[in-house]
């Protein structure tokens, strides 16, 4: 995790409000995919967990089909602050599938965004961020110039799986509450 960029989300966060994110969907398979495609989104850059998995968790296979479907329609990107073995599992699981997995990411700066567009040739105006954490998923889009911001409820609140610690989970509301 980036901290200055992080901290700048805190400090800066009484101007922003209401702006960081721009839509809300429950879950990734509540996103109106279709409608992104028509507003001209070539390409949809997904954080990992509680986004499109439960936190530290496998990838599930309905995330699979749905990225399997996405994938001829959209350029498709996983960036996530999970280390190096971590983005290895996570090729592994989607072996197969037209995804880019950024090899750093350091949310919320904007470094691992660029390095996605940059692989896609992609405008980040062409581009939407799906994602459940306001300071690091939504801020990094924001900062990025990405114009659709999607936050999604935890994968891990809705489905089962492993939940983030409580204090993470704490700011995470904090962080919705406040943006």
């Amino acid at each position: 995790m980036d901290i200055k960029h992080y901290l700048s989300f805190w400090m800066k966060l009484p101007r922003t409000r209401g702006k960081i994110s721009t839509a809300y969907c429950k879950t990734i398979y509540d996103v109106d995919y279709a409608e992104l495609r028509r507003k001209g989104i070539q390409l949809l850059i997904f954080d990992v967990d509680d986004t499109i998995a439960a936190y530290e968790d496998n990838i599930p296979q309905r995330t699979i089909d749905l990225l399997k479907h996405l994938q001829k329609t959209f350029y498709l990107a996983l960036l996530t602050n999970r280390n190096v073995s971590g983005r290895k599992e996570l090729a592994a699981a989607l072996q197969g599938l037209e995804i880019y997995i950024a090899p750093f990411s350091n949310k919320p700066s904007s470094k691992g965004f660029e390095n996605i567009f940059s692989h896609f040739s992609v405008l980040a105006e062409h581009s939407a961020v799906i994602g459940d954490k306001v300071s690091t998923d939504m801020w990094g889009a924001m900062n990025s110039n990405v114009p659709v911001r999607i936050l999604v409820q935890p994968y891990s609140a809705t489905f089962s799986g492993k939940k983030m610690n409580p204090l993470l989970s704490f700011i995470r509301s904090l962080e919705i509450k406040l943006s």
